[in-house]
Formats: C-alpha cells, sequence, structure tokens
C-alpha cells in the first residue's frame, strides 16, 4: 500500500476479547504524505450477521443493511451497492445517516434509539413518504421495513430498502389522469351517469347531468336508481340497466323527463361496465340534451317547406295563370279578324313582359345576386324599394356594415329582414316601415318596425308563428338572438 502497489488492504481477524470471541478488521489505506493509516474495527455483529443469513442477504429486489444500536452499518448486500452507489467496503463500519436526506438526519437517531428499546418487526415511517440518497446525491423514495435479530454479539436491526421511483411515477401519472378526467367530466357539456347493477343506484352524477335533468348529485347519488332520467320504453336501456350487452356502447336518441316534469329530447351513449374478471358492474352512460337542436332543425325545415308553398303558390298564381292568359290570347289572336290582330298581340307581348318579371322576381326571392355582388346593405335596401312598390308601403332602409360578412352570416340576416317585411306587407295595414342594420367589432344589430297593427309577441299570428320560429331559429344557429 505504501509503496502504491495495492489502493487499500483489509484483514479480518479473531481474538479474544473479555473472555468472549471477537471479530476485528484491519484497513491500510495510504495518506497523501506517503504514510499509511491503520484502523482496526469490530466487525463482530456483522459477522454473526453473516453466518446467520448470509444467503438472505442477497436478495434480488431489496438493499438489505444490517445496522447496530449506534447505527453503524455492519453488513451490506450487492443490492446496496447499486442502489446507493456505495461499495460494500464503504458502507461497512460507516453511519448510516449518510444515506438519508439532510433534512432526515437529526429525527433519525431519535427513531433508531426508540426502535432498538423496543424491537418489533414493521413498516418504517408508516403513512410517510420516505427518501434515501444516493452517493451521487440524488435523492429517490423507498419503502423500508425493519426486522430485529439476535446475533452472537448483540442486537441488531436488517433494513429492507427498496427503491419505489418507478411506481411513485406510475402513481403521479395515474393521479394526474385522475384530475385531468375528473375536470372533463366537471365541464363536459354532456352528462355523465354512472350507476351499480346490484340494485341500479346512481354512482355517479357530473354538473352537467343537474343542468340537463334538475337533480342535484346529493338528491340522486346513492339514493335514486338511474331509470330516475332514462326513458322508459327504451329496450336498449333495460339492457344496459341490467347488465347486458357485453360493454358494447349504444347510441340512441330519447324523450326524458326533468325535475320539473318538461320532456326534452336527448342523446344517449351508454354501455355496461366490467371488471378485470369480465363481470358486469355498473352501467355508464354519456346523454346530451338535443331539444333546442332538434327544434331548430323542425323549424328550418317548416321554414323550408313555407317557402317552397310560398314559390309555388307565386307560379301557380302569377305565372300559371299569366302563362294561361298568355296561350288563351294567342288562341284569339289567331282567330281573330286580321285588323284586330296587332292589338290583341300588343296585349299578350305586355303579358310575357309582365310574366318575365315575376319569374325574375321570384328568381330574385330565392337566391338574390345582389346579395353574392354587392353584399348585405346593397340587397336589403333593393329588397325594401321592391316591397314598397308591390305592396305600397313607405319602407326606409338604413344600414351601417363597415365590411362583408360571411356568405351564411348574409344569407341568414337576409331572410330574416325579408321575412319580417313580408309580415309587415301581409298583416300589419302599416303605411310606413324601417330597417335599421349596424355592426360593432364582434355583433350585427337588426330592427324592423312598423306603424301598423302589431301583435301579442307570446301569442302571434298562426299565419305568422311559423314564420317567427324560422327567424328565431335561423338567427341561434348564428349564436344570435330574436
Amino acid at each position: 500500500v505504501q509503496n502504491g502497489a495495492q489502493p487499500v488492504f483489509r484483514y479480518d481477524y479473531l481474538v479474544a476479547l473479555a473472555g468472549r470471541p471477537a471479530w476485528f478488521r484491519m484497513t491500510v489505506e495510504p495518506l497523501a504524505d506517503a504514510g499509511v493509516r491503520v484502523t482496526h474495527a469490530d466487525v463482530t455483529l456483522a459477522k454473526g450477521a453473516e453466518s446467520s443469513f448470509g444467503q438472505l442477504l442477497e436478495s434480488p429486489m431489496d438493499a438489505l443493511l444490517v445496522v447496530d444500536a449506534h447505527g453503524h452499518v455492519q453488513l451490506a448486500n450487492a443490492r446496496a451497492e447499486a442502489m446507493f452507489g456505495y461499495s460494500r467496503d464503504e458502507l461497512v463500519g460507516r453511519g448510516l445517516e449518510r444515506l438519508l436526506p439532510e433534512r432526515f438526519r437529526a429525527r433519525h437517531a431519535g427513531h433508531r434509539a426508540g426502535f432498538f428499546t423496543s424491537p418489533r418487526a414493521r413498516p418504517m415511517g408508516t403513512g410517510l413518504e420516505l427518501y434515501a440518497l444516493s452517493r451521487g446525491g440524488s435523492e429517490f423514495p423507498v419503502e423500508i421495513s425493519l426486522t430485529p435479530l439476535t446475533t452472537e454479539g448483540g442486537q441488531v436491526v436488517v433494513a429492507a430498502v427498496r427503491d419505489v421511483s418507478e411506481r411513485h411515477h406510475a402513481e403521479r401519472a395515474l393521479r394526474d389522469a385522475e384530475q385531468r378526467l375528473a375536470l372533463h367530466v366537471r365541464q363536459t357539456p354532456l352528462a355523465v351517469i354512472e350507476w351499480r347493477l346490484t340494485d341500479g343506484l346512481i354512482t355517479a352524477w357530473n354538473p352537467a347531468a343537474e343542468r340537463i335533468f334538475g337533480f342535484r348529485a346529493d338528491e340522486v347519488v346513492g339514493l335514486r336508481r338511474a331509470d330516475l332520467v332514462m326513458a322508459e320504453d327504451d329496450p336498449q336501456r333495460r339492457a344496459i340497466l341490467e347488465g347486458r350487452g357485453g360493454g358494447a356502447s349504444a347510441r340512441h336518441t330519447n324523450r326524458n323527463r326533468t325535475k320539473d316534469g318538461r320532456v326534452i329530447l336527448c342523446e344517449w351513449y351508454t354501455t355496461v361496465l366490467i371488471d378485470e374478471a369480465g363481470r358486469a358492474t355498473g352501467g355508464a352512460a354519456l346523454a346530451l340534451d338535443v331539444t333546442a337542436r332538434q327544434r331548430a332543425v323542425e323549424a328550418l325545415l317548416s321554414a323550408q317547406d313555407e317557402e317552397r308553398t310560398r314559390i309555388s303558390r307565386d307560379l301557380h298564381d302569377g305565372v300559371g295563370q299569366a302563362l294561361t292568359a298568355i296561350g288563351l290570347g294567342l288562341g284569339a289572336v289567331l282567330e281573330a279578324d286580321p285588323s284586330a290582330q296587332r292589338a290583341q298581340l300588343v296585349g299578350v307581348k305586355e303579358l310575357v313582359a309582365k310574366t318575365l318579371e315575376d319569374v325574375r322576381r321570384i328568381s330574385r326571392d330565392l337566391r338574390p345576386a345582389l346579395l353574392d355582388e354587392l353584399g348585405l346593405e346593397a340587397a336589403v335596401t333593393h329588397l325594401a324599394r321592391e316591397l314598397a312598390e308591390r305592396s305600397g308601403t313607405e319602407i326606409d332602409v338604413l344600414a351601417r356594415l363597415p365590411q362583408r360578412l360571411p356568405r351564411s352570416a348574409e344569407a341568414a340576416v337576409y331572410r330574416v329582414v325579408q321575412e319580417a317585411l313580408t309580415n309587415v306587407a301581409r298583416h300589419a295595414h302599416a303605411t310606413h316601415a324601417s330597417v335599421v342594420l349596424t355592426a360593432s367589432s364582434d355583433r350585427l344589430h337588426l330592427v324592423v318596425e312598423d306603424n301598423g297593427d302589431g301583435f301579442v309577441p307570446a301569442e302571434p299570428a298562426r299565419a305568422a308563428s311559423v314564420g317567427l320560429l324560422g327567424m328565431r331559429e335561423r338567427l341561434e344557429l348564428l349564436g344570435g338572438t330574436l
């Protein structure tokens, strides 16, 4: 060692000490000034522990440390070397506290003394998160089990240390996933409902379920059955409630009753919950209130049907009758005296011109070319002028739009103005009407007024009710209101 040929020399020897055998370890280490240091350490306890359970020390899973009452490591296995980064020689005879983070060392001496006062096998730090310190200074979470052992040299404790870093990472990831899922469940617009198969009682009820059906979670969870809100006449519902369906998801639409007695239309996605053994344990459902969407579809279909009816009426009453008159006029011309034919042809020509104008008007009503070419402002102004000429009602238009709107928005607003002014012309007996159309950075504001008869908004005349509903639904689809 002194010549540098060997880095360190260790030798264990047996002596008689106070009338009983004792093991010592001599260690020779080089010094910086070319000398050597020789130390002798009592390793009797370590020898006794090694002879008692030497094979057990080489556990492939846990780091095993044999520690005496003074906190000195007497024995360490290969797993301890790998876990803490120290060689076995560097661990044996040294204090255990250097394997603990600084914040735990002061308390650990008291805990160790307490254990040796009343030694028993138990886990260390029950309910606490324990951490160890490696040679490189990094901390890692551990689980420690303590087992007292009596050897020839006295009482020692065997500490089994397990690195649980991977489990901690997995548990943290699971907690994060559960928190994200809980957040999604709380914030989703879908009602989330779960129930047990044994008794059908609801076990989960999110805020959206409360908004849709009106029941608070404390009114239903553990107290009410899932069929409280699920449709009675739905065979899929019954299969899900009874745990049939093999875990497959089902989608269906049903009418459901809310807490206040309203009937709403909901779109359901239901499934059976299966455990690891493949047994059905519960049911789960997502529900979306589609009442407003369904009414919007029905209103648009009604508006389309009314529009088709109006076009059919215009074609029949205007163009159809005009073409019939043209045919009759041409027949009369053929049979008339040549001297009277010119006057009759002039009348037929005028009728053809009027019919052509009717066809153009119907075409403009379907989709005015001005709307695509010049925009909403020009199309509304032209519409008001035409209606004023046909109905005799004076119509003023004030439109201030800073820019073109999206095509779908312009078409919807044009239809609303068209329907409103048509209602004025047909039902109001008004002499004056006005249209005011303005826009801010994110909203468009439309006002249609007239000096006619008016109506009670809650009870509109039947002829205008479908038109009003169509206007409302067109605007709601754009995020607007009537």
